[in-house]
């Protein structure tokens, strides 16, 4: 039982400062764009969000000040895009939701739409649509 209780300690100790080692400030870039969240040599690195300057956001994973990872990226025109993101580009699965409320779940590469995906239109009719390099194949 006292292995038990010293083991427990430890992992606890470990923990701790394991989260402590993670900060959290707030970077205003160029005056205009601001993010608040995990930092690492100054630069956006683990889960915050990046506030631009024309009104939009995201929120979720960054590494050295890109998004990379899963998160939510909002559009000024209120349309948001859901998933994952790599240097600071959606790729990978996502769902894009546009303004009426239709969804299209897709695979992405470099902010292009690739591959099968699944629009489903505000009454909840799907419709399969294929694409290539962010072009309709059908």
């Amino acid at each position: 039982m006292k292995n038990f209780s010293i083991l427990f300690c430890f992992i606890i100790l470990t923990v701790s400062l394991s989260m402590a080692q993670k900060k959290e400030n707030t970077l205003n870039i160029n005056g205009k764009a601001k993010y608040t969240g995990e930092t690492k040599n100054n630069q956006a690195h683990g889960k915050g969000i990046y506030y631009y300057e024309n009104a939009e956001y995201y929120q979720g994973e960054f590494t050295f000040n890109h998004r990379t990872g899963k998160g939510k990226f909002y559009f000024s025109n209120g349309e948001t895009y859901e998933g994952e993101f790599l240097n600071g580009e959606m790729h990978g699965d996502g769902i894009y939701t546009y303004i009426d409320g239709s969804t299209l779940k897709c695979s992405w590469i470099s902010n292009k739409r690739n591959g099968e995906c699944s629009k489903i239109s505000t009454t909840g009719e799907e419709q399969v649509v294929n694409y290539f390099n962010d072009k309709k194949q059908n």
